[in-house]
């Protein structure tokens, strides 16, 4: 599927139906929008009247795409904070709360990779 670009979001925290735009591709890059909280279930802390926003993008574009690849702070981008906490603490949460999941599912996928390639090289 070919990138588009779209217009710039004027209103990227702007809900509607229960929902916002959590990202969007400028200029060839996807732009990330989320919610800073508490909780250490990302959903849990997106919520309209939670004034704790930030945006972020990967390092480089490519990293989108990987499917081995484990996501580090030093994958992240912070573009704007307007939250209590450093760039730095945003970036941890951004990996270990907003990417939980396909962190701890690439990290399965390899780690079964490995087991199988390390018995298919023991000897018989």
């Amino acid at each position: 599927m070919k990138k588009q670009n779209q217009s710039k979001h004027t209103k990227p925290y702007e809900w509607s139906k229960g929902t916002y735009t959590a990202g969007e591709i400028i200029n060839n890059e996807w732009i990330y929008y989320d919610y800073f909280g508490n909780s250490n279930i990302a959903d849990e802390n997106r919520f309209e009247e939670n004034e704790q926003k930030f945006s972020w993008k990967m390092e480089e574009e490519k990293f989108n795409y990987y499917r081995t690849l484990v996501y580090f702070p030093k994958h992240i981008s912070i573009i704007k904070n307007q939250t209590s906490t450093t760039d730095t603490q945003l970036k941890k949460y951004v990996c270990s709360v907003i990417l939980k999941e396909v962190n701890d599912e690439t990290r399965e996928a390899n780690n079964k990779k490995r087991r199988k390639h390390e018995m298919s090289r023991m000897p018989r």
